[in-house]
């Protein structure tokens, strides 16, 4: 993740939605070509600078996703993140 954008919001949650996000997290999987990848949700509040200019300022974003992937003998990358 870029610094500019890491810097600029704080995260408030962050969970497992468990079956909600099975159908997808194939998709990644299959995407990705990972043995496998898991989707968290977050909410995050943005700072007044929102960022690199991705992030709407002063705002919060619910239900944002995470995505995340992994191969056998690999640790865990953070692939891509939005909506």
């Amino acid at each position: 993740m870029r610094p500019a954008l890491m810097n600029s919001f704080t995260l408030k949650d962050l969970w497992y939605p468990g079956d909600k996000t099975v159908a997808a997290a194939e998709e990644w999987t299959a995407h990705y070509d990972k043995d496998e990848t898991i989707v968290l949700l977050s909410n995050l509040d943005v700072d007044s600078s929102g960022g690199d200019g991705s992030l709407k300022p002063n705002s919060t974003y619910t239900n944002w996703q995470w995505v995340l992937a992994w191969d056998e003998g690999e640790d865990w990358v953070l692939k891509t993140w939005g909506y």
